[in-house]
Parts: structure tokens; sequence; C-alpha cells
């Protein structure tokens, strides 16, 4: 009974722990592409003649990134 109970709690941890896993892996792929986006949003800006705010755009993009790498949000 015990070796059952065992098995089944080491298998959800396994589970929760690829689930973590997937879910960060994620998280990545789309900041990577919301980043990607704004950026491409503020270079279209900027050559459409409105520079200020694309550059306003793009420095908002990258303080963002740059924030979240410094304090590891």
């Amino acid at each position: 009974m015990t070796e059952e109970q065992t098995a089944h709690r080491m298998m959800l941890e396994s589970t929760v722990i690829k689930g973590d896993s997937r879910r960060s892996w994620a998280g990545l792929v789309f900041a990577f592409i919301v980043a990607l986006v704004a950026l491409g949003g503020a270079i279209f800006l900027i050559y459409s003649g409105q520079s200020v705010t694309g550059l306003i755009l793009a420095g908002m993009d990258i303080a963002g990134l740059v924030g979240v790498f410094v304090y590891g949000a």
C-alpha cells in the first residue's frame, strides 16, 4: 500500500515539474514575441514620421526588458 502511494506521489510531482517547465518556456517565448512586436511597432512609427512616439515606445520596451533582467521579476 505505501509503495503504491509513494509511486503515485512521485508520478504527481514529476507531472507538476514538467508542467512548470513547459509553462516557464511558454512564458519566455510569448514575452519574446511581445517584445519583438513592440520594437517592430516602434520602428514602424519612427519610419512613418511619428519619431517621438516611436522612440518612447522603443524606450519603454527596452527599459522593461532591462528591468526584468536586473530585478529578476
